[in-house]
């Protein structure tokens, strides 16, 4: 679109920094006005009008806050190329200094405040049409074919999804483990003698916890979002912490979860996740030597329609294929909190509940089974939940 100047040079450091800011995030709402550009939108003009203040097309939306950041990179960088000029112009600039300083300090505290009460009325108007906008795009993209969409690109996330092929468990029956509706997830009706549970992400339900202590675990629950839970239990033990990929991150490591609450070597260990996001870095920083240490895994994985993106498909790919060495799975659930989304073609919710178990400690067959079963329910009650059929790529 236009490329902002960025050359500030002559004016004192606190200016500096103020007028670089407003340039920064003019640059961020120019680049999202390019994107939205870029998009094929079909959307009807009557909602357009309807949620966008009686604008005409989307392009009179994109004219128009390009227009307005044009004016405020012209009346800025004007500003900068004035105070640059006079101090080129001088041969004493110490005194011109002097002279110039005490007036740019009357006079620069104003200008900038009206760049930025400029800026406030763009964030009420023109930024609110843009997020609508940007929202009725992924709207758009959920319904229609991907634009993007490639031969080769469709194929990358078959691929990966094939690591997620459902098996069926021999000799043991699936169970349903805590509420109905959100919290509530498909396992394996398996809980040995001496078996301690790690509950990752915890928000206002322990009902799965409550459901695996009831059963004769101790839990050790992690949620740095919470100071403390929702109901206690005698084999509850919490940390308001947060579980991270690194070890120079504020936080504790899968691995530290184990040793920090010294579980036995020979303990089986099940491992409930829904962290909203950070359960791929985590897997995919976390050895396997740690992960096999679990007999089964429930894990909720978030953002799949990032799948469209080639680094988050190629993270996305090690955490699977690393899961795929010592686990199959035996059950899908798609959350119906979130959205169905179109990825290369390829129709998958954003966020899939996923239960995996050992291989070397449950045999598993082939299965025809179809997704959802008896013993699911919709996380968002009251909606339909997601048919994923086979799941099968």
């Amino acid at each position: 679109m236009f490329q902002m100047a960025k050359n500030i040079r002559s004016f004192p450091r606190d200016v500096f920094s103020v007028l670089k800011v407003i340039l920064d995030r003019l640059d961020i709402l120019s680049n999202r006005v390019d994107v939205l550009e870029r998009k094929k939108i079909i959307i009807p003009q009557s909602l357009i009008r309807e949620m966008t203040s009686g604008m005409s097309s989307v392009n009179e939306f994109c004219d128009e806050t390009t227009q307005f950041l044009i004016e405020q990179q012209r009346d800025i960088t004007n500003l900068l190329n004035t105070q640059k000029k006079l101090l080129e112009q001088s041969t004493n600039t110490e005194a011109l200094a002097r002279i110039i300083v005490p007036a740019m300090e009357q006079s620069i505290p104003s200008i900038v405040q009206e760049q930025i009460d400029r800026l406030a009325r763009l964030s009420e108007t023109q930024n609110q049409k843009l997020e609508v906008l940007e929202s009725l795009a992924r709207a758009q993209e959920t319904v229609f074919p991907s634009w993007n969409a490639t031969p080769e690109g469709s194929e990358e996330i078959r691929h990966i999804l094939r690591f997620l092929a459902p098996r069926r468990a021999k000799d043991v029956e699936k169970c349903r483990v805590g509420r109905d509706y959100d919290g509530g997830y498909v396992m394996l009706d398996s809980f040995p003698s001496g078996s301690v549970a790690i509950s990752l992400g915890i928000n206002d339900d322990v009902s799965w916890d409550l459901a695996v202590a009831e059963r004769g675990c101790d839990v050790f629950q992690y949620d740095h979002t919470i100071s403390a839970l929702p109901q206690s239990h005698e084999r509850f033990h919490f940390y308001s912490q947060r579980i991270t990929a690194q070890e120079e991150e504020e936080g504790r490591l899968l691995r530290d979860v184990i040793s920090d609450n010294a579980i036995p070597q020979n303990a089986p260990i099940i491992l409930k996740m829904d962290i909203e996001g950070d359960e791929w870095s985590v897997f995919d920083t976390t050895s396997l030597d740690i992960l096999e240490r679990f007999t089964q895994i429930v894990v909720e994985f978030h953002h799949c329609e990032r799948l469209a993106e080639q680094e988050f498909r190629a993270r996305a790919e090690r955490v699977f294929k690393k899961l795929a060495e010592k686990f199959f799975v035996f059950h899908v659930h798609g959350n119906n909190c979130g959205n169905l989304v179109n990825v290369q073609n390829i129709i998958l919710p954003e966020s899939l509940e996923i239960s995996f178990a050992r291989k070397d400690l449950y045999s598993s067959e082939e299965t025809d089974e179809l997704f959802p079963q008896v013993l699911d329910m919709p996380n968002q009650e009251g909606r339909a939940d997601f048919y994923l059929g086979c799941f099968r790529f």
